[in-house]
């Protein structure tokens, strides 16, 4: 989010916090909630959504918001008990930065409804036919509405929880049929948005004329909305559930009215030989390629750190080549990837970007990156680049080497200079380093040791 975006949002909220009219008397649950499956019955691989849809069966119009996605948050919490626990993704032990965007709550006057489709998904894996149950719930945080344009719930919002088991039943996969059913959901996403016919005739009342397309707009956004959100459903199930065989379709959501980061996290995730050449031929340097005047190269940096995640090793030399791209965000991409596919083996040419590169950011992410390596030859590499006259954070190594060791050297000095880390470092690992257990970057503790 932009500085500017962030301040905009926080004027709102602080206005709304100000002006916020105060909630009548609503029934205790002034939400009436449907959720159901996509399909109750699918095939193994098949994608599947979760619909829902809210009405406000209160006296009074009400804002409601769907919820957000951004920094890993889940907009609603799914549990199968039957399926096989754990997404294959690992989680973070620490906080990461994070981009915060999601849409304001909607309007909903009396007895109106309004819905939306989530991707199945969850931390658990469907990788069997049979019979499951499915634990569904949601927050569905709400207000009075202000009747104006509503940008965030304010503070005395309340929140009302949907939930609902449900049965999902799965039947053998065929992956001729998955492909091919994969293949026609992706030509439905292209389908361009079919504005409502205006069927309006001026009889020369002026205002009953404004009025009746001011309705028409309404009507119009409101379906374009939703034909958007079903659109973008269908990028989402289809990068949560890809095919085998659907690698070219994939590879081409590079350009409006494709979303990028789709294509590349069907790849990753479909994850098979073809996929990650996609991704290899993803990260090849292009020239610019102009899309309405904005230049499109996000796919490059993106596509490596996705082929980086993929664990095929025999890319590492590839991705070690773009640690000197020309541009950044790739260079960036290749110093993170060569940790995640090099391990140890790229302890060499990450101490040596560490000691040589002018940039403050890429020095950085190689210190950290190292820090990610479970090797605990980084250790002493990391303790010697508290001597290096570099740009960059002066306190990486120790960031880097409480990752590894999980352990944060105390010192007495409220800000402690490189060197007096350096020292509290080297002397623990002389006392401990025969001994010391070495952590990789998800191997999470609940503290470090002092």
């Amino acid at each position: 989010m932009s500085f500017l975006s962030a301040a905009l949002r926080c004027t709102a909220l602080a206005a709304a916090a100000l002006t916020a009219p105060l909630l009548a008397q609503t029934p205790a649950n002034p939400l009436s909630v449907q959720i159901a499956l996509s399909k109750p019955s699918a095939m193994l691989g098949e994608p599947l959504w979760v619909d829902f849809t809210i009405t406000n069966t209160s006296g009074q119009a009400l804002a409601v918001s769907w919820g957000s996605s951004c920094c890993g948050a889940t907009e609603l919490t799914v549990k199968v008990p039957e399926a096989k626990q754990g997404n294959g993704e690992p989680k973070n032990c620490g906080s990461m930065a994070c981009d915060c965007s999601s849409s304001g709550p909607t309007t909903l006057a009396p007895g109106a409804s309004d819905s939306h489709r989530y991707v199945l998904s969850g931390n658990f894996r469907l990788t069997r036919p049979g019979v499951y149950t499915v634990h569904i719930s949601k927050d569905f945080p709400y207000a009075a509405a202000s009747g104006k344009f509503d940008v965030l719930l304010p503070k005395d919002r309340q929140t009302q929880t949907a939930s609902q088991e449900l049965t999902l039943t799965l039947t053998p996969e065929d992956p001729a049929k998955l492909l091919q059913l994969e293949q026609s959901l992706a030509a439905e996403a292209v389908k361009p948005y079919q504005r409502l016919a205006m069927n309006i005739t001026n009889n020369g009342d002026h205002d009953a004329y404004m009025a009746a397309v001011r309705a028409w707009s309404d009507a119009d956004r409101a379906a374009s909305r939703h034909f958007n959100e079903e659109r973008y459903a269908i990028y989402q199930g289809l990068a949560a559930y890809p095919a085998a065989g659907m690698e070219p379709i994939f590879s081409d959501w590079q350009t409006p009215p494709h979303d990028v980061g789709y294509g590349i996290s069907a790849l990753a995730r479909l994850n098979t030989p073809e996929a990650r050449a996609a991704l290899a031929h993803l990260a090849e340097p292009v020239p610019d390629r102009l899309v309405n005047g904005v230049k499109q190269s996000n796919s490059r940096w993106n596509a490596l750190r996705a082929l980086a995640g993929t664990g095929d090793r025999s890319y590492l030399p590839l991705v070690e080549g773009y640690a000197s791209d020309e541009d950044p965000q790739v260079r960036r991409s290749a110093i993170f990837g060569m940790g995640e596919l090099g391990g140890e083996d790229a302890l060499s040419l990450l101490d040596k970007i560490a000691r040589q590169t002018t940039s403050q950011v890429e020095r950085t992410d190689a210190i950290m990156t190292m820090g990610r390596t479970k090797s605990a030859k980084a250790v002493p590499l990391l303790i010697a680049l508290f001597d290096v006259a570099s740009p960059g954070d002066p306190t990486a190594p120790t960031y880097a080497l409480s990752t590894l060791t999980h352990h944060a050297p105390p010192n007495s000095m409220p800000r402690p200079t490189a060197g007096q880390m350096q020292a509290d470092w080297r002397a623990w690992w002389a006392l401990h380093g025969a001994t010391a257990k070495i952590y990789g970057e998800f191997d999470c503790a609940d503290k470090f040791d002092q």
